[in-house]
């Protein structure tokens, strides 16, 4: 595959990652794993990681309290430790989430935001 044939299947595959149409999951080394629709997972490093990004958050306020709480919030790739003795990714970023902001966190989705992507 030629190299603007290979930069176009990136997109693509950025694209539908983007759009969540394949399952991503991050894993502790900051790579993504995918499912194509085939059924077989595909795996990718990100070589430069900008941030990563936690978004559709729900925040465990409690009931009837009206606080103003961000839906998404931008981690900082220096704020993660992804040393194999260090917690989980998911684990830090909800840490980060819970000390930044005071409140616990229900749920909420973990992207990667690359250097490429930033215009």
């Amino acid at each position: 595959m030629s190299r603007t044939g290979m930069q176009a299947a990136e997109d693509a595959v950025f694209e539908s990652l983007q759009n969540n149409d394949l399952d991503p999951r991050i894993l502790d080394d900051g790579s993504i794993v995918f499912r194509l629709p085939d059924g077989r997972h595909v795996r990718v490093q990100l070589d430069e990681v900008h941030c990563y990004t936690a978004s559709e958050i729900d925040w465990d306020v409690d009931d009837g309290q009206e606080v103003d709480l961000p839906s998404e919030v931008d981690i900082p790739v220096s704020e993660i430790d992804l040393d194999e003795s260090a917690p989980s990714l998911e684990d830090q970023a909800t840490d980060r989430l819970s000390d930044s902001y005071g409140w616990l966190v229900k749920n909420y989705v973990l992207g990667v935001v690359g250097k490429e992507d930033i215009k």
